[in-house]
């Protein structure tokens, strides 16, 4: 204690004699790590209690602190979330040659919890209670500050973030350092004005009414991530998919990346009102992977393995078609994009849907109103339903209405598609034994 108070009065010498240069801090150490930040404490079945155990590769993130000023951890997740918390904190343990991170080495030490995220959502209504931060705790030699979240091991009792959060994606907590007399170096990564979350993306143009389905990418990107439409923010773009046709999809990661590659493909999910892009709806779809860009030049070598199109895959109740490049986490084994793969900029992927066309699983191309035949009243469905949207309402033709009105294959329920099917009900009429396609056709 004696040699720690002979410290303590020499640490206070320099900086009385600093202050008379006019410095508010001292600066001969602000590049120094004093100590580092990371989250302690289990999800799911997920753990970690000290640095070795953070998992950068997958975009969990250390604080270097290097003296007074806001920090940002974060947790990735990897082992599949959890819907039950029941330890999670923040700890800052010694660096360097500094011997403890608490207020016995640093007298005027003090650290703020600002912003809790879950999921990339910030807990607004977030309330720091009075036990939760510890700037004296210790366990073995090494004196560290513990920032609680939720307590039930510890003996704290804080509850702060409730036991039943469901975290599925990452937690991230924002916090402040102050009274360790260094102040931190300027424009480094240690200091982040906001926390290590993007800025909410701009929400993407709803797809039109008449679209059956959309395609996204799925996956990671270094600390980036995409799920479905909504994690979609411009420059990246999504698919809509209303025909057999070929198709590119675009995730625009400038600024991020990695050159780690664990799970990335493209999912296609059904959309107004269908209940699977599958070939249980589609009994002849077929997609094909055509093209792969990565940072904008083509892997003209890219070859495609059996397991890549899966067109009947299910996950809860809705049945979509998926396109692996690299897959270790869903079973499929894919590895057609190596593992290291550097991905600095954006990736790519064009690809051609078929088998939407003609006579689908649920009835006959033209028969609007699904009634088993095609004449005079489903083009008259077709023109009420046209006029519907037109004036943005909803359609008034089921979803397996819609599939089968749109005769010219365009995506679109329009007058084309009622003039096409009603020349075909008076050639039906007149004898025609064809479908529509027959006649389309001819």
């Amino acid at each position: 204690m004696k040699t720690r108070k002979a410290a303590a009065a020499l640490t206070a010498l320099c900086m009385a004699a600093t202050a008379f240069s006019g410095a508010a801090f001292s600066t001969a150490a602000a590049d120094e790590v004093i100590a580092q930040a990371y989250f302690i404490g289990a999800i799911g079945a997920e753990e970690c209690w000290n640095v070795d155990d953070v998992n950068t590769e997958a975009g969990s993130a250390i604080a270097d602190i290097t003296g007074d000023g806001t920090y940002s951890i974060k947790w990735v997740t990897t082992a599949g979330g959890t819907d039950t918390v029941e330890f999670l904190a923040g700890c800052i343990v010694p660096a360097g040659t500094t011997e403890n991170f608490t207020t016995d080495t640093f007298e005027d030490l003090a650290v703020t919890l600002d912003e809790v995220w879950i999921d990339g959502v910030q807990l607004t209504d977030y309330v720091v209670s009075d036990a939760a931060i510890n700037t004296a705790y210790y366990e073995g030699s090494a004196g560290t500050t513990r920032m609680y979240l939720h307590d039930d091991w510890a003996g704290t009792g804080v509850a702060d973030l409730p036991s039943a959060t469901t975290i599925t994606q990452e937690v991230s907590i924002t916090f402040t350092v102050s009274g360790t007399g260094i102040a931190a170096s300027e424009g480094g990564e240690d200091t982040p004005e906001t926390p290590d979350t993007p800025e909410t993306p701009e929400t993407p143009e709803v797809p039109t009414s008449d679209a059956k389905a959309v395609a996204t990418f799925m996956g990671m990107i270094g600390a980036a991530e995409c799920w479905g439409l909504e994690d979609v923010a411009a420059p990246s773009t999504y698919a809509e998919i209303n025909g057999d046709g070929t198709y590119e999809v675009v995730w625009d990661v400038t600024g991020g990346g990695t050159d780690t590659v664990q799970f990335l493909g493209v999912q296609i999910k059904p959309n107004n009102g269908i209940d699977n892009f599958t070939t249980d709806t589609f009994e002849n779809l077929e997609v094909t992977l055509d093209e792969v860009w990565i940072d904008g030049v083509q892997l003209t070598e890219y070859v495609v393995s059996d397991a890549a199109i899966n067109t009947a895959y299910y996950e809860g109740s809705s049945g979509t078609t998926r396109i692996y490049l690299r897959d270790e986490w869903a079973g499929t084994g894919v590895e057609d994009l190596a593992g290291n793969t550097a991905i600095s900029q954006s990736v790519k992927v064009v690809f051609t849907v078929s088998g939407m066309g003609g006579e689908s699983a649920e009835g006959l191309l033209g028969d609007a109103n699904v009634d088993g035949k095609v004449d005079a009243t489903d083009a008259a469905s077709v023109l009420i339903a046209a006029a519907a949207t037109g004036s943005g309402g909803e359609t008034t033709l089921t979803p397996d209405g819609v599939l089968l009105a749109d005769a010219t294959g365009d995506g679109n329920v329009d007058a084309a598609d009622a003039a096409n099917i009603l020349s075909y009900a008076a050639a039906v009429g007149s004898g025609f034994e064809g479908t529509m396609q027959d006649f389309l056709a001819g």
